[in-house]
């Protein structure tokens, strides 16, 4: 893993534990986290948009600084090139990373066992941005090469 990927993905971590009910992990971006993400109900604060861990990537990658405008740029870009970039495809770009390795950290059904039965369990958004930023340090631990 390059030094700048390493770097965007603690970015990411940070982004998730300073405003956990700004993170879901049942979209890339959404407005609506309490439909998705069990019955944990609540209003979305900042831009009023919450992403994944792939939409932090995404959005803290370029000048978006929000997952709003993030979300709003990949519109853009569509409408004014009408070719459209899914954002794993998007994400994976950025981070370097083939689509097989990024499956293991944007989905939670493929993160380890042990992580994936705090998740279920988890009660409250803190809590899920916890083992989330647990998942980015095992995902960075598990892909980082120490370059001479």
């Amino acid at each position: 893993m390059k030094p700048e990927h390493k770097e965007l993905l603690l970015r990411a971590k940070k982004a998730i534990l300073k405003e956990p009910k700004q993170f879901t992990m049942g979209a890339w971006f959404t407005k609506y986290p309490e439909e998705r993400e069990s019955s944990f109900e609540y209003t979305i604060p900042n831009c009023g948009t919450a992403a994944c861990i792939a939409g932090w990537v995404i959005t803290l990658s370029k000048e978006n600084q929000n997952p709003l405008r993030a979300r709003e740029a990949i519109v853009d870009q569509f409408k004014s090139t009408r070719v459209y970039v899914d954002e794993e495809t998007l994400a994976c770009r950025i981070l370097g990373l083939p689509r097989y390795k990024a499956m293991s950290l944007f989905y939670v059904a493929n993160w380890p066992n042990e992580l994936i039965e705090k998740w279920e369990v988890a009660d409250s958004p803190e809590e899920r941005a916890q083992i989330a930023a647990e998942r980015i340090d095992q995902f960075i631990s598990e892909h980082d090469t120490v370059t001479p």
